[in-house]
C-alpha cells in the first residue's frame, strides 16, 4: 500500500473510526482483543481538538472543525470544573483512583493540552464561549501549579495537597512541563496578555536543572533514566517557545539534544521509550508515539539527519491493516498490536503529513498546531 493511501487510511480513523464517541469525548484506544473502547482521557481530547484544526488548515473540509467542537463541548460538560480544573480520565467500568474523574488529581500537563485546543478552537471560530473557557484553564494552571517560576505536576482536590511522586514521570517536576508553555503562549496570543507568555518562557527556563551536559532530560529522577515520550514533550515546549519567542538558546538546546537522539537511534536502528545513561543503553520498552514526536521535531527544526526515512518506515509499519472499523488505518501502541492507541495515531499522522506550510502560520512564521 502506498504512503497516500496509508495517510488517508489514519485520517479515516481519526475521522470516521469511533475513536470520537457520539458524545464528542475521546477515547484512549481501542482494544481489539477485548473488542471494546477504553476509557475517555481529557488530555487525549485536547489533542485531538488540535489535530482536528490542523486537518481543517490542511483541507478546508467541516467535518473537522465539527470534530473539534464537539470534542471541546464534552470538556465543558464533562471535564471542567467552575474553577477552571480538568479532571483526567473518565473510566467507563473500572476505578482508578490516580486519574480518575472520581479522585480528583488534576495533572497541569493534562490542563495544558486541553487549554491549547480552546485557545486555537477560539482562533479558528471566534466563539466567546471558548475564549472564556480558555482563560478559565490558564488562569487555573497559573494560581495553582506555578511557584516560583517553576511547574508543579499534581494537585489532589479531595486532599487539597500537591502530588510529586518520583517513581513516574508524569508525576514529577521534570521538563515534559515545557509543553504547557505553548497553551499559555497561545492563551497570551488571544487576550493580548504577555504574561502568560512571560510565565511559559519561566517553565521552559527552569527545566534547564533536569538537563544533563546539554545532551539530554533525565525524565525520571529516581532512576535517572531518559524516557523518550516525556523527552520529545520537553523539546516541544522548548522549542516551540523557542521560536515563537525568538529565544535562541532554547533553539540550540532542542538541536543538541536531537543530535544525541540522533545517535543513540544509529546505534541502535531504532529508538525505545528508556534509555539507560549509566549502562548506555535502552531497555526494551516499545511504543509508537515515539516515533511520530521525534519525526515531528526533526522536521519542525528543519534538522539536517540521516534517520527521518527510517523514522517514516517504522510508522508506516506501525498502521493497522485490519479491515475492521475500529482498527483499519489507526496506529498500534507498540509490538502486541493489542490496542490501537488514539494519541499514537494523532502524533504519527501530523509527523507524516507535516511540513513548513501547514505548521507556521503564513504570516507571521511562527508555529501553531502542533499536537
Amino acid at each position: 500500500m502506498n504512503k497516500k493511501k496509508q495517510v488517508q487510511n489514519l485520517i479515516n480513523w481519526i475521522d470516521k473510526s469511533g475513536i470520537q464517541d457520539k458524545n464528542g469525548g475521546v477515547y484512549s484506544w481501542w482494544d481489539s482483543k477485548k473488542n471494546k473502547y477504553s476509557f475517555f482521557y481529557s488530555e487525549i481530547t485536547g489533542y485531538y481538538i488540535t489535530l482536528n484544526l490542523y486537518l481543517y488548515k490542511i483541507y478546508n473540509t467541516k467535518n473537522f472543525l465539527q470534530n473539534a467542537e464537539n470534542a471541546a463541548n464534552w470538556i465543558e460538560k464533562n471535564a471542567l470544573l467552575e474553577n477552571g480544573a480538568i479532571l483526567t480520565r473518565k473510566y467507563l467500568d473500572e476505578e482508578n483512583d490516580n486519574f480518575s474523574f472520581e479522585g480528583k488529581n488534576i495533572f497541569s500537563f493534562d490542563s495544558g493540552m486541553v487549554l491549547i485546543g480552546f485557545c486555537y478552537l477560539y482562533k479558528n471560530t471566534k466563539n466567546i464561549k471558548y475564549l472564556k473557557i480558555a482563560v478559565k484553564i490558564g488562569n487555573y494552571i497559573v494560581d495553582n501549579f506555578v511557584q516560583d517560576k517553576t511547574i508543579k505536576p499534581i494537585l489532589n482536590l479531595n486532599e487539597k495537597k500537591y502530588i510529586i511522586d518520583n517513581s513516574k514521570w508524569s508525576f514529577q517536576q521534570g521538563s515534559f512541563l515545557n509543553k504547557v508553555a505553548i497553551g499559555l503562549y497561545e492563551l497570551s496570543q488571544i487576550t493580548n496578555d504577555d504574561k502568560y507568555e512571560k510565565i511559559g518562557i519561566n517553565i521552559c527556563e527552569s527545566s534547564f536543572t533536569f538537563l544533563i551536559e546539554e545532551d539530554y532530560f533525565i525524565t525520571n529522577k529516581e532512576q535517572n533514566l531518559v524516557e523518550m515520550h516525556p523527552l520529545c514533550y520537553s523539546l516541544e515546549g522548548m522549542f516551540f517557545i523557542g521560536t515563537n519567542c525568538k529565544i535562541q538558546k532554547y533553539i540550540d538546546l532542542t538541536n543538541n539534544i536531537l543530535d544525541w537522539t540522533e545517535s543513540v537511534f544509529k546505534k541502535n536502528l531504532n529508538i525505545y521509550e528508556t534509555y539507560d545513561p549509566k549502562e548506555n543503553k535502552f531497555l526494551d520498552v516499545n511504543r509508537s508515539d515515539i516515533y511520530g514526536q521525534l519525526l515531528r521535531l526533526l522536521k519542525i527544526t528543519s534538522k539536517k539527519n540521516a534517520i527521518e526515512k527510517k523514522l517514516e518506515d517504522i510508522i508506516l509499519s506501525t498502521i493497522s491493516v485490519s479491515e475492521r472499523k475500529n482498527e483499519k488505518g489507526g496506529i498500534y501502541y507498540n509490538n502486541s498490536k493489542q490496542h490501537v492507541n488514539s494519541w499514537s495515531t494523532m502524533f504519527n499522522l501530523q509527523a507524516l503529513i507535516l511540513n513548513s506550510e501547514n505548521i507556521l502560520n503564513q504570516s507571521n512564521q511562527k508555529i501553531e498546531l502542533l499536537v
